[in-house]
């Protein structure tokens, strides 16, 4: 795909996966809107909300409050340092399918 065709149907990027208690859960597209909330929930935790993580991580990842809330804190922070590094770092991220298809298929020596 041509990176320098932008769509608001498909990113260029393939989704971020999540699992949460044996149920996949995917970050398809990262929108600027999507952002600011969580960049809102972001400023609570950092005044010591800790309802707060509970939200930023049910915003980016579609889990319901209700079953984030019983995760252990720590693998919560884990998985949206994770997931913030995907998101900041997209180059290191796309799709290995996209990437691979640049490279010239390797062909045997003749002997």
């Amino acid at each position: 795909m041509d990176s320098n065709k932008l769509s608001t149907e498909k990113s260029l990027y393939e989704p971020i996966k999540i699992e949460v208690n044996g149920k996949l859960y995917l970050i398809n597209k990262v929108t600027p809107k999507l952002l600011k909330k969580v960049a809102e929930h972001e400023r609570q935790a950092l005044r010591g909300d800790p309802d707060a993580i509970v939200q930023q991580f049910s915003v980016l990842t579609g889990v319901e409050a209700a079953i984030v809330e019983e995760l252990d804190i720590r693998d919560l922070t884990a998985a949206l340092m994770r997931i913030t590094k995907e998101i900041m770092r997209p180059d290191e991220t796309i799709g290995k399918a996209e990437k691979n298809a640049s490279k010239p298929e390797a062909k045997p020596s003749p002997q």
